[in-house]
């Protein structure tokens, strides 16, 4: 004899930790963008460029992050009918 078992999910959505990602992101890009000017101005063009790379990473990370954020509003906001 087979069983059925329902279950219930709830998901619960909070943009308050995706901020805070963002903030600690931000925060680090604009050390990196010091670091890279400095380098610069020293003409060390290694470190400028490696500076740069991760600001890169960073900058996609935080497009990313913002991305998700809007496609889980976005899923939200259906599933409610808005």
């Amino acid at each position: 004899m087979a069983n059925t078992v329902y279950t219930e999910s709830v998901v619960t959505l909070n943009a308050a930790q995706a901020d805070a990602t963002l903030d600690a992101l931000k925060s680090s890009a604009d050390e990196l963008r010091k670091k890279m000017i400095e380098a610069t101005k020293l003409g060390n063009t290694a470190d400028a460029e490696k500076y740069k790379k991760q600001l890169d990473n960073i900058n996609k990370s935080m497009t990313n992050i913002k991305k998700d954020t809007k496609d889980y509003s976005d899923l939200m906001k259906n599933m409610n009918g808005s």
